[in-house]
């Protein structure tokens, strides 16, 4: 198959799977499932497996075998996508609209996009006669926008079998341009989420008395003690080889980073320190009552080496109000993967091959992804979508508009199917 064909099929294909509406909450990613079933049936594929916690939502499976010499390489990506406003769209959100040099759809970054590449590189491993040392594994996962437990998380627990191997490619890492300059962000490890519920209680009353202890003004005082906590950074290891490929030295200390220019990018500050978000306030029904409760949703994402115990106790210092209790909503330990592998040594030769010049920058997330659950099982995982993209672009993701740039389809095809190769020694 040539490039042109690779890249038109790519596309076709991507179109198809961005229709199957799989928004999460509720999800149901049966139908998606049962696509990629379709296409892998076509190829010849008659083995693939789905293993599900609940009937409308699998998890499917597709190996194609080596030899068993090295450990299996899995190919990941979920099938459910967040939800959209689509009046705020410029076009139909799972339409798999083709403008502008783009196609256009809810998952076409997060991550349909990444998962038709790998399927399309699996493929084409299939019919070019690799002979494999390793297992290839193709796999598309339920339920990651909401935590996994449907999904990865479930899967690595119910069926470990199926989930063992040496290395992992999913989502957590791509490819960004701005202006001129551009990179490679290659994730080998993630924060982890610390997912809080504020909650105080009141007497309550009419609006027009006012009262001492009014929930509400309770709330907003340990809020506002929270978010002028003064921020401390940190360096993890994970994060030493990013601050190399910018010209710092690896032995900088936190207090000499925290005034460095690279630090005013939110973005790249986050991977320094333990961060907050105040996301989401409720309290009252009626602007002349006083309500008896309170509440108040903080994301904090916690670098590797930071306890959410010892995490929650610096709050609890900060807020210095006992009437303010504080409960866990979700949370989960920040994971990370060697950068001195087989794996990464691959990558970052095939895509200084296919991409001249272009740095390839080892970093931990601010988000997090399914990775962490097969980390578990001592799989070495990467994130990567091996596509160059422009920041704005990218901004997109859980936007309005999202789009991947048709043109880099059918190289990030290339590079994947290069690291298949690569791996198994060809």
């Amino acid at each position: 198959m040539g490039t042109n064909d690779i890249r038109e099929r790519t596309v076709r294909l991507l179109q198809d799977y961005l229709k199957i509406e799989t928004v999460n909450p509720p999800g149901r990613e049966k139908p998606a499932a049962e696509f990629l079933a379709s296409v892998l049936g076509s190829e010849g594929f008659h083995e693939v497996r789905t293993y599900a916690a609940e009937p409308d939502r699998p998890n499917l499976i597709c190996r194609l075998k080596g030899d068993g010499s090295q450990g299996a390489l899995i190919l990941l990506h979920h099938m459910d996508v967040v939800p959209v406003e689509r009046e705020k769209w410029e076009v139909d959100p799972f339409g798999g609209e083709i403008r502008d040099g783009f196609l256009w759809g809810r998952g076409a970054m997060d991550m349909k996009g990444l998962g038709v590449m790998e399927l399309m590189a699996f493929l084409l491993a299939a019919r070019s006669g690799l002979k494999l040392r390793r297992d290839v594994v193709f796999m598309a996962v339920a339920d990651e926008e909401t935590g996994g437990s449907q999904g990865a998380e479930w899967l690595v627990n119910h069926h470990p079998e199926e989930c063992r191997a040496e290395f992992l490619l999913n989502e957590g890492g791509v490819g960004w341009i701005l202006g001129a300059q551009s990179g490679f962000d290659l994730g080998v490890g993630e924060k982890g989420p610390l997912w809080l519920k504020l909650s105080t209680e009141g007497p309550p009353g009419h609006g027009s008395v006012p009262l001492a202890d009014n929930a509400c003004q309770r709330l907003v005082r340990a809020l506002d003690r929270i978010g002028r906590r003064q921020p401390r950074f940190f360096i993890t290891p994970e994060m030493r080889p990013f601050l190399e490929a910018y010209g710092l030295s690896p032995a900088i200390s936190p207090d000499e980073l925290a005034g460095h220019p690279l630090l005013a990018v939110p973005a790249v500050a986050a991977r320094f320190q333990n961060t907050i978000s105040l996301t989401g306030l409720s309290a009252g029904q009626k602007v002349n009552v006083i309500p008896s409760r309170a509440e108040a949703s903080l994301d904090c994402r916690l670098l590797p080496g930071t306890e959410a115990e010892e995490f929650m106790a610096e709050l609890h210092s900060l807020v210095d109000d006992e009437a303010v209790r504080m409960e866990i909503i979700n949370s989960f330990a920040a994971s990370s993967s060697p950068v001195d592998t087989a794996m990464v040594h691959a990558l970052r030769g095939i895509l200084d091959q296919e991409y001249p010049g272009v740095r390839v920058i080892p970093t931990l997330s601010s988000g997090f992804t399914d990775s962490r659950c097969f980390r578990t099982l001592g799989v070495h995982c990467y994130g990567l979508m091996p596509i160059l993209v422009d920041l704005l672009v990218l901004a997109c993701a859980h936007g309005h508009n999202e789009r991947i740039p048709l043109a880099a389809l059918g190289k990030g095809v290339k590079v994947i199917f290069e690291l298949i190769r690569r791996l198994n020694g060809d």
